[in-house]
């Protein structure tokens, strides 16, 4: 989240110069930098989750329950690393009502409506439950992919109003 917090006060920046490249490649390193370490964060979480988890609790119940979820929510840490920068992105250009209704659907028709229909599996397994929440970032990354296209789209010809 920091890092799209600070595309878009760059992306800002950038766009009243009208250097929207400038803009453009804050993303992509930003992306690049958070990609790097969600990397490491999310096979940290995925096959070392029981290590973070034993800083909170001891019970071995706990770990074992929680490490099932950290495995699913691993993936997230990917996918979010192109979310909130692109996010941030937008938000620096000015569209904040994209960014809001890719978040909407995201989680009211995605993260929501899985994570019930999971939970009501039998058996209930939280790494499925907590697959709603990757699934939900991957539409949300597909919803800003296609954005972006139609916002370059737009800057190329010279029609976007700032």
């Amino acid at each position: 989240m920091a890092f799209g917090q600070s595309i878009a006060s760059y992306t800002s920046h950038n766009v009243g110069c009208k250097q929207f490249e400038r803009a453009k490649k804050a993303m992509l390193y930003g992306i690049i930098t958070s990609l790097s370490l969600g990397v490491f964060l999310a096979w940290f979480s995925f096959f070392h989750g029981n290590l973070l988890l034993s800083l909170f609790t001891p019970d071995s119940r706990v770990i074992v329950t929680g490490w099932e979820y950290l495995k699913a929510y691993s993936f997230d840490v990917i996918l979010t690393s192109f979310l909130f920068c692109m996010i941030g992105y937008f938000n620096g250009l000015g569209k904040t009502t994209f960014t809001m209704f890719q978040a909407i659907i995201g989680a009211f028709c995605i993260r929501i409506p899985f994570a019930w229909f999971f939970s009501n599996q039998i058996p209930v397994s939280l790494f499925h439950i907590g697959l709603s929440t990757p699934m939900s970032t991957f539409v949300q990354n597909m919803l800003c992919i296609i954005y972006f296209l139609y916002i370059e789209k737009k800057i190329k010809k010279n029609q976007m109003k700032f």
